[in-house]
């Protein structure tokens, strides 16, 4: 049962019976039909449309995390899904030219998930599967945004088999969701990474949490603790890159440590490049930020050709920006423009957030 729980967790099924429809630049989609109540804050869903052979139909799913759902009060069988990010194709509303038909949602069905788990603890009297099943409850909850009993659950797996060490990296998720990062880095260090060294979100998480500790570290009284952290969040991040080079996220992460250094600025332009190409290469838009910041570091090593492209690509990708801010949008976020005063010689380190995925 809990084997039949883990797999539908991770597979994303059709929700039969309902239809949609969105707005090319906005991040709300309209659900026609039988919305299931587990559609809901922080589950993932994936809109598309399916080929006869199960394969999907061209360009592939969108895929994007649920921000908020409301229903339409005038009309029953209507909801409303706030995505993380906006829609990027065709518009697909009845009357909007573009408009293409057939599209589905799909998602992880975590009722059934927590249904099965459910079972399978109560028909099991083995510590190990008990152990199992608190944990996939807790990852459900995690999903759904229900924190405490995520905790909970993640708690009791890892006292009835402490050797579950994806039950103490939810928990660690957890603890930075409240700014516990000392909790989060003793359980990373100590139960995660003692058995998987390799763990990669484990090793990217903790060389930004050390990170953030450095940038806590501010008097001349702390410097040593400063530095000591900041080594330990490189020694995190070099380990991670090595293990996974195509994650263009740790990439960039380890470029803003480094850019702090005023003897490691070559590894840090190494590593914004090595980002930006990976980007590139998987057709992720780049940030302005990114680029202005390899130009700055491309200058400060004299490297005035490099740095020039480096500059034009970031007013490039800020137009790019901008045009997309001409197509109506709800729910509007400020935007960071390369003119920002916050970009003086390297954009300002993003404080970094809870993960609340649940897919430990």
């Amino acid at each position: 049962l809990n084997h039949q729980a883990n797999h539908l967790f991770w597979k994303f099924q059709q929700i039969e019976g309902c239809h949609i429809e969105a707005t090319e630049g906005s991040p709300i989609v309209v659900c026609r039909g039988k919305l299931p109540a587990f559609i809901a804050k922080g589950v993932t869903v994936r809109i598309g449309a399916k080929m006869p052979d199960g394969g999907w139909a061209h360009p592939g799913p969108f895929e994007a995390r649920v921000e908020e759902r409301s229903e339409e009060a005038s009309s029953a069988g209507v909801a409303h899904l706030t995505l993380a990010r906006a829609w990027n194709r065709s518009s697909t509303s009845p009357g909007e030219e573009g408009a293409t038909s057939g599209l589905g949602i799909f998602a992880a069905n975590l009722d059934q998930v927590s249904k099965l788990a459910g079972a399978a603890f109560h028909y099991s009297k083995l510590p190990e599967i008990k152990a199992e099943s608190y944990f996939l409850l807790g990852r459900a909850a995690h999903v759904l945004q229900k924190l405490g009993q995520a905790e909970q659950y993640y708690h009791a797996a890892y006292k009835n088999c402490d050797s579950l060490t994806p039950a103490a990296f939810g928990r660690a998720q957890l603890h930075i969701n409240k700014k516990e990062y000392t909790k989060a880095i003793k359980l990373l260090e100590d139960v995660v990474l003692k058995d998987f060294p390799d763990h990669v979100d484990a090793l990217h998480i903790l060389g930004r949490l050390h990170y953030h500790t450095a940038n806590t570290l501010k008097s001349q009284q702390e410097f040593h603790k400063h530095r000591k952290a900041i080594k330990k969040a490189l020694k995190y991040l070099n380990r991670a890159v090595e293990v996974e080079k195509q994650d263009h996220e740790i990439w960039l992460v380890r470029a803003q440590v480094l850019q702090g250094e005023p003897s490691k600025l070559p590894g840090a332009r190494e590593s914004y490049e090595h980002a930006v190409a990976l980007m590139k290469s998987k057709g992720i838009p780049i940030h302005p930020a990114i680029l202005t910041n390899l130009g700055a570091l491309q200058c400060q090593l004299k490297l005035f050709p490099e740095a020039r492209k480096s500059y034009f690509d970031a007013l490039l990708e800020n137009e790019a920006l901008r045009e997309a801010e001409k197509v109506p949008r709800q729910n509007k976020k400020p935007r960071l423009l390369v003119s920002e005063s916050g970009n003086q010689i390297f954009w300002q380190w993003q404080p970094i957030a809870g993960k609340g995925s649940g897919k430990a």
